[in-house]
């Protein structure tokens, strides 16, 4: 979703938005194969419901990236997690809606593996830091992207935050 309008993004992470359709997420040109990965995804995520009891939908909000130590692929990682679902609206498999389902949480993951390399992030600060996620703000996720890029800059060296969005499990 990271090609996404910035408006339909914002109105799927504000708290007191409703239903954002898939439509407005994607251009006309992209529905077809956006829908049908959102329907594998939303299985994984009831499968993993149901069987596992695991809530593992989310929308990964902004992707960090940052150069191997033994010089191989680039690890990357989301900062900011939402819980999202995912509703089919009819019989169209391809008329689908995202919902914001819970709070906008950090990537714990993260956070650990930055506490192992010495980088100490407030993570309740780090949600703060978010404009427009609690207030009626306009919507802005480079008051936390640039608090974390700072924190972690001495430590990890080419450490950066890419303002993608990725809905998976």
């Amino acid at each position: 979703l990271s090609s996404s309008p910035r408006d339909a993004l914002a109105a799927l992470i504000s708290p007191s938005s409703s239903a954002v359709k898939l439509a407005d997420l994607v251009s006309p040109a992209d529905a077809v194969p956006a829908a049908a990965k959102l329907q594998e995804i939303r299985k994984r995520a009831v499968v993993n419901e149901e069987e596992r009891g695991l809530e593992t939908l989310f929308l990964a909000v902004g992707m960090a990236s940052w150069p191997a130590s033994d010089d191989g692929r680039p690890y990357s990682a989301p900062v900011l997690l939402m819980p999202i679902t995912i509703e089919q609206t009819g019989t169209d498999r391809r008329r689908l809606s995202l919902a914001r389902a819970g709070e906008l949480q950090p990537n714990l993951v993260l956070l650990h593996y930055l506490e192992s390399q010495k980088v100490s992030v407030d993570a309740e600060e780090l949600i703060d830091l978010v404009e427009g996620d609690d207030h009626e703000e306009d919507f802005d996720l480079e008051p936390a992207f640039r608090h974390l890029t700072a924190a972690v800059a001495a430590r990890i060296p080419q450490f950066a935050i890419a303002p993608h969005f990725v809905v998976g499990n």
